[in-house]
């Protein structure tokens, strides 16, 4: 009963009517107003009720109704020792109901710090093009318990194609970093995880990428970071995660902020982790067809293409249809009709039409298509079919 009243007390303000007018958040003898409490008042002592945005952070976005297997990582800022939750059921049948089956918790204790801040730059960006970025991190660390983190992993739109830099500074800032190590190989030529000195480019995915250097336990150090990747869409968050190593326990989630003069035209007040790029212009993007010519012979050497492109500036589902044609300008193959948003995507071709039979080899189009609510383009390319 004491802990819910404590988050009545603090996810909500209860007020009370005071003797000339004033709201007050205590009971007459002087204790914190809770619900208990201001459910006891009468109507004329009841003051208004207000959301305590001192000590509770903003309700976030919905939550899906199942986390799968792994789970659901919370959004909210992060670590705190009190969680509030809200389930809201919505039904349309006044016949049917829903019930909750379970709810379950994981977490970590002690975190890694008590506030993980980050920002990248540069913010706005040209779709589709390579851009070196600039990441930055600052751990505000309670050195009594908070255990630092030697591992930190960055969310990309599409996998990166070169990490560059990885500095490591010390709380007082200066020039001079405490760790720096150059890389600047192309991701595609190694082999992860690749070690330079301290640093280690653990792994690299579709989405994000993880690095592992030595141990950051000291209040308000810098840790930063250069890569080398493109922005397919408006409005993307490159999320970051710190994490140690040493102990079995949830990466802590990084959350905006200004942590240091990235560059001459880094503005303080637009800090963030979310990159922004020009929504005039094209919506598809390092459209190409690799092997071509190729060869579907059967022989297991080229058998089949693949179509690769990148979809620009599309925040929600839109048509995308990719067909085959000969010269003569006649359906050969649907390869694709779905909707998708902004992203790096590819698609294969057999060399069959649509009823299954091997074409005749010669020169053939492909065309992509796109249609938005805003506007429409279409690409069209030829593959080579040889025997």
């Amino acid at each position: 009963r004491n802990v819910k009243d404590w988050l009545q007390a603090r996810a909500c303000r209860y007020l009370r009517r005071g003797n000339i007018g004033e709201n007050v958040p205590y009971s007459i003898s002087g204790a914190p107003l809770t619900e208990r409490l201001y459910n006891r008042l009468s109507n004329e002592q009841r003051g208004p009720m207000r959301e305590d945005a001192q000590n509770w952070s903003p309700w976030s976005a919905p939550y899906p109704a199942s986390g799968g297997v792994e789970g659901i990582p919370i959004t909210s800022p992060s670590p705190r020792r009190y969680i509030q939750f809200e389930f809201r059921f919505e039904s349309q049948s006044i016949d049917s109901t829903r019930k909750v089956d379970f709810l379950s918790f994981e977490i970590s204790s002690p975190p890694v710090a008590q506030r993980l801040i980050g920002e990248v730059f540069p913010r706005m960006v040209k779709p589709g093009q390579s851009v070196e970025f600039t990441y930055a991190v600052r751990p505000f660390l309670d050195p009594a318990g908070d255990l630092g983190f030697d591992s930190f992993e960055i969310q990309t739109p599409v996998p990166i194609q070169r990490l560059e830099k990885v500095q490591i500074f010390g709380p007082q800032g200066g020039p001079e970093p405490l760790i720096e190590q150059d890389f600047g190989e192309a991701v595609e030529d190694l082999v992860l995880p690749y070690t330079k000195g301290d640093v280690t480019l653990d792994s690299v995915g579709m989405e994000r990428f993880r690095i592992k250097f030595p141990p950051i336990t000291t209040d308000r150090s810098m840790l930063k970071l250069s890569f080398v990747t493109s922005v397919l869409r408006y409005g993307t968050t490159f999320g970051g995660w710190g994490s140690n190593s040493s102990v079995d326990g949830l990466p802590q989630p990084v959350f905006p902020g200004d942590v240091d003069q990235l560059d001459d035209e880094d503005a303080s007040n637009l800090s963030g982790l979310t990159v922004f790029i020009d929504l005039t212009g094209q919506l598809l993007s390092d459209v190409r067809v690799s092997p071509n010519p190729f060869t579907p012979n059967g022989d297991g050497i080229n058998d089949q293409t693949e179509i690769f492109y990148d979809v620009l500036k599309l925040t929600d589902p839109a048509p995308v249809a990719i067909n085959i044609y000969n010269l003569a300008g006649r359906p050969v193959r649907t390869l694709q009709a779905v909707d998708l948003t902004s992203g790096r995507f590819a698609v294969s071709w057999d060399g069959a039409d649509d009823a299954g039979q091997t074409v005749l080899p010669g020169l053939y189009l492909f065309k992509i298509k796109v249609k938005s609510d805003e506007r429409n383009q279409e690409v069209v390319g030829t593959i080579s079919v040889a025997y």
